[in-house]
């Protein structure tokens, strides 16, 4: 009885739309005898099931009978009944359910820096993956278009049930526009292969993550590094996205999962369901690096910023050498770097990391896919 009241309860916040384009989109036909305020679906390979849809939604049993729909079809796809009316409460947007398979997963809680990196990957893989959409090409200076970055704006995110799932509510249409000529390109489709904005990103993640794992499982990592000019183009941004989500236990895994909005008609040839084992991480972040243009050798530097980490094998050897990790400005990106500094150099380190205070160094700066390294380290001082 509960259960009958909760799902009415829910089904009354549909709308009568979205009900009216997942039927349509899944092989039902209105019988155009009835009239408003009811609309009467049938399919060809069930014709004595008929899919009654309320209109008004202040009709007294619309609830009720928006559930008896969700209910009929739940049936007709061997779908439960509260999973119909959760992608009907979507409306038009794609879910698409990011979780992570490890043993500190375990019983649907992770530890923060875990569940941290499944979010901030989450959203760098989608705006990675607009920006595939609408600029293909092998790596993104600046992960940052004003296109994606609105679309992912109106991505909205929910917990879900699983080992520690992050859910993702896409919108097909995101309010839009290009900003760039050249992204125009990704918006001027004949009308009968217009495919909805958000529908091509979250079909990309899809498609390039299931390209991923198949090109490392067969040893063809051309097929992510050097693409034909007709294959999927899948940037070096997103190949990090990915594996900065995995997880750090050996035996884990990253899973993605869609579930398609029966608002929008979808490639029935896209995969749904992709899991990229943690042993693949390593080759990822190596195709990734090999993807990213090679910088011109830069000199010596200084460098202006803030110790976030500090780290010293032999803690209690006063005499050792440290490592430190920097926070500072490089033109207008915010990077992070490591380097090694002399015992006296690192007390004052720990100091300045204590008191927040800023510190200057002059070294090479050498670039890593995830971190750079300050080399060639001299001068360093706290800033008073």
């Amino acid at each position: 009885m509960k259960g009958d009241v909760r799902a009415t309860l829910l089904a009354a916040q549909v709308n009568p739309v979205d009900v009216l384009h997942y039927a349509r989109n899944t092989g039902w036909v209105r019988v155009p005898e009835v009239r408003h305020p009811l609309a009467v679906y049938r399919r060809a390979d069930s014709e004595d099931v008929d899919l009654v849809v309320p209109l008004e939604p202040g009709f007294r049993d619309y609830g009720r009978l928006m559930a008896e729909a969700a209910a009929v079809l739940g049936a007709v796809e061997q779908r439960e009944q509260s999973d119909v009316l959760t992608d009907l409460l979507a409306g038009p947007c794609d879910l698409l359910r990011w979780r992570v398979v490890a043993a500190q997963a375990s019983d649907g809680k992770a530890p923060l820096p875990l569940a941290l990196a499944l979010i901030g990957g989450a959203r760098k893989a989608l705006v990675a993956a607009a920006c595939d959409v609408l600029m293909p090409q092998s790596f993104h200076p600046r992960l940052s278009r004003p296109a994606a970055d609105r679309f992912v704006d109106q991505c909205r995110v929910s917990t879900s049930s699983g080992s520690f799932v992050a859910q993702l509510s896409c919108p097909l249409e995101p309010q839009v526009e290009p900003d760039d000529p050249d992204e125009q390109l990704a918006f001027d489709m004949p009308d009968d292969l217009v495919v909805p904005f958000g529908r091509r990103v979250t079909t990309h993640v899809l498609q390039a993550s299931a390209r991923i794992v198949t090109a490392i499982r067969e040893d063809r990592e051309d097929l992510i590094s050097a693409p034909g000019p007709n294959d999927l183009r899948v940037s070096a941004n997103l190949l990090e996205a990915l594996a900065e989500m995995q997880p750090a236990d050996p035996s884990g895994r990253l899973a993605v999962t869609a579930s398609w909005s029966r608002t929008a008609q979808q490639d029935p040839g896209v995969p749904h369901h992709v899991e990229i084992g943690a042993e693949y991480t390593r080759s990822m972040r190596r195709i990734a690096e090999g993807m990213r243009p090679r910088r011109a050798e830069r000199g010596e530097e200084l460098f202006v910023g803030k110790i976030v980490d500090l780290h010293r094998e032999a803690s209690d050897d006063p005499t050792a050498d440290g490592d430190v990790t920097l926070t500072f400005l490089d033109g207008e990106f915010v990077r992070r770097a490591r380097l090694t500094l002399s015992a006296g150099s690192y007390r004052d380190a720990c100091v300045a990391h204590s008191e927040q205070q800023y510190v200057r160094v002059q070294g090479i700066l050498r670039h890593g896919a995830r971190i750079h390294r300050v080399e060639s380290v001299r001068a360093f001082s706290v800033m008073i």
